[in-house]
């Protein structure tokens, strides 16, 4: 009985929602649907999880492909340079970038934090967390230099993005260590 009240509530808040509707405001809904399930009224306070997350990646040199990465990073530092540009090498990347598909350190009980705060995860949004935890991949973020990333005001600076970043990117492939090729 709860069950079906329950995957009813949530069919209709997700059916309510406009075509366009986004995981976020899909994921709001959910929760919006359960308060009113729950019978909850007034103000209250929502803990969980809004999609999309990442899993963060960083280098902190603990391992040796993380160490050829930072050796990698040092010598383009110094090839920037060369070019007129600078390079600063941090741990993290504090921005959402694609190398969080190359592993999620994350014990299981951590991932289980995540997962189970999420309105709707695994029907609205759902990552390989399983999968990516047992991956370890040695990264090295080399991006572009620009403005207001990830909105409609976003620019590019363009004499690093046509000039000296391809010749980065370039030496960066070059040089990638063949162990991890």
């Amino acid at each position: 009985m709860l069950a079906a009240s329950l995957a009813a509530g949530l069919a209709a808040a997700s059916g309510n929602l406009p075509a366009h509707a986004d995981e976020r405001e899909k994921s709001l809904a959910i929760v919006d649907a359960l308060l009113s399930l729950a019978g909850e009224k007034g103000p209250l306070i929502v803990v969980g999880f809004l999609m999309p997350w990442y899993p963060h990646r960083g280098n902190t040199g603990t391992t040796a492909g993380e160490r050829a990465m930072l050796a990698l990073a040092a010598d383009l530092a110094v090839h920037a340079r060369s070019l007129g540009s600078s390079l600063r090498i941090r741990p993290y990347y504090e921005g959402i970038s694609d190398l969080s598909y190359c592993g999620a350190p994350c014990d299981e009980l951590n991932l289980a934090a995540y997962t189970d705060n999420v309105p709707g995860y695994g029907t609205l949004y759902e990552l390989p967390l399983a999968a990516l935890n047992k991956l370890a991949i040695p990264i090295l973020n080399l991006g572009p230099v620009g403005k207001d990333a990830h909105k409609h005001t976003e620019r590019i600076h363009e004499h690093y993005a046509f000039q000296v970043y391809p010749a980065l990117l370039r030496e960066a492939v070059l040089g990638v260590p063949v162990a991890y090729v």
